[in-house]
């Protein structure tokens, strides 16, 4: 997705097993680790419901 976040795509890329995944959301959600636990992780889900696209990207991810 392009608007996706790094953190979310490190995450994304780690459970396709791409070697960029394997190295970067280890390394970020070390960075984060003193704010949120499994930083990578919760990105990616909340980005999933697309709340951080502009209404028109979102009608048209509800329509299919």
């Amino acid at each position: 997705m392009p608007d996706e976040t790094i953190s979310a795509a490190a995450y994304r890329m780690e459970q396709q097993g791409k070697l960029a995944g394997r190295v970067l959301r280890p390394l970020l959600d070390a960075i984060f680790w003193p704010i949120e636990r499994d930083h990578c992780r919760m990105s990616l889900e909340s980005e999933m419901p697309g709340g951080q696209l502009p209404g028109t990207y979102r009608n048209d991810l509800s329509t299919g």
